[in-house]
């Protein structure tokens, strides 16, 4: 549960700075070639190189409080989900629970990316199937496609589901996994016979 909630808040704090510098980069590229090179931006169509600025800006002005938002519910959940594994650990006395917390935190997230690379090429087979719109995907003079209207993407959105909730059970086992493993490595040990009774479990 600690590491699904807190592998979700990295996510959304990772993926919206990453739109955010892609955004800002290319925000910056087309209004740069508006203002210099307004002869390369296609006219077809497209806004005239004056209006991109103002379509920049504009996008930034929609996009962006959407962005600071998930950032701030990243952040939210990630601390969540490392007070929930504190709170657990020390509810279950065990010894050195931000020790615990931190090590199986860094195996766990190793093992993800290890698992991911590994099933790269089996979830990378759904991309050899697409619609078929190749029959009956006419534009129309509205600029749509008639065809999608008979394409059934039930099957698709359904895969999609499926591997959403796959890959959530995955990773809340191998966050289970390393925490045990980890509490386990820190555990303090007995003491001998007719030694010093073991020492409390440390909270640190």
């Amino acid at each position: 549960m600690a590491f699904t909630l807190m592998s979700l808040g990295f996510a959304l704090v990772a993926i919206p700075l990453t739109i955010a510098l892609v955004g800002a980069f290319f925000g910056t590229l087309f209004s740069w070639i508006a203002r210099n090179n307004p002869e390369d931006l296609p006219l077809d169509g497209a806004p005239l190189p004056g209006n991109i600025d103002q379509i920049v800006s504009g996008a930034w002005s929609v996009a962006l409080p959407w962005l600071i938002g998930l950032v701030i519910l990243g952040i939210i959940l990630w601390v969540v989900g490392y007070l929930f594994s504190l709170r657990t650990l020390k509810s279950h006395r065990v010894n050195r629970p931000v020790a615990v917390t931190w090590s199986a935190l860094g195996i766990a997230v190793a093992a993800n990316f290890l698992l991911s690379a590994l099933s790269s090429p089996f979830s990378g087979l759904l991309n050899m199937w697409t619609p078929d719109v190749n029959g009956t995907g006419n534009v129309d003079g509205d600029g749509g496609f008639r065809g999608l209207e008979g394409i059934d993407f039930t099957p698709f959105i359904g895969l999609g589901v499926f591997f959403i909730l796959v890959n959530l059970l995955v990773n809340a086992a191998i966050g289970l996994l390393s925490w045990w493993w980890m509490a386990h490595a820190f555990r303090e040990p007995s003491a001998p016979i007719g030694g010093q009774a073991a020492v409390p479990p440390s909270t640190i």
